[in-house]
């Protein structure tokens, strides 16, 4: 005796009627299946959306280690360490090594401060990197990073809503 079959008569005649207008077999209407299409298409871009932003904690992270060796002075050959930057890079660093711990746990938890950190860290190295080039040099593949990810975000956003109107 398999547990998939229903083995008394009674019971095969309640799983074959059709309650609230279904149809039997638990075939649902053409419109329930449109909204079930629709629930799963907006499902699978909350799916990779999510492991998007898990993507970006985990970069975080690596910019969490890189701004601490910097600040530590073991990021490259002759690079200063903490005490003998300049005022702007220790305020920049200081900064920084807090932005992208909590940057990568509010993105890794899914929380909705870490979008805003995230948004707040992005402003800042784009700031750094675009605005004030004469002090902290240029660093284009930074920007081009944080300029592409916050695109991917958008595109998120977009597909996300678009599959939730869909009904």
């Amino acid at each position: 005796m398999t547990f998939d079959q229903p083995t008394s008569p009674d019971i095969q005649a309640a799983n074959n009627q059709a309650p609230n207008n279904q149809a039997p077999n638990n075939q649902a209407p053409n419109n329930q299946a449109v909204e079930n299409q629709a629930g799963m298409n907006r499902d699978r871009w909350k799916v990779a959306y999510h492991l998007f932003l898990r993507l970006l904690a985990l970069f975080f992270i690596i910019f969490t280690l890189q701004s601490w060796m910097r600040a530590i002075g073991i990021s490259g050959a002759g690079s200063p360490g903490f005490d003998t930057m300049p005022a702007y890079w220790r305020m920049a660093i200081a900064a920084l090594c807090i932005l992208h711990p909590v940057t990568a746990l509010g993105l890794w938890g899914l929380f909705a401060w870490g979008i805003a950190v995230w948004l707040i860290s992005i402003i800042v190295q784009l700031a750094m990197h675009l605005v004030f080039t004469d002090l902290y040099g240029p660093d284009q593949t930074l920007v081009i990073f944080h300029i592409s990810s916050f695109a991917i975000f958008i595109i998120f956003h977009i597909a996300i809503r678009i599959a939730a109107n869909r009904k």
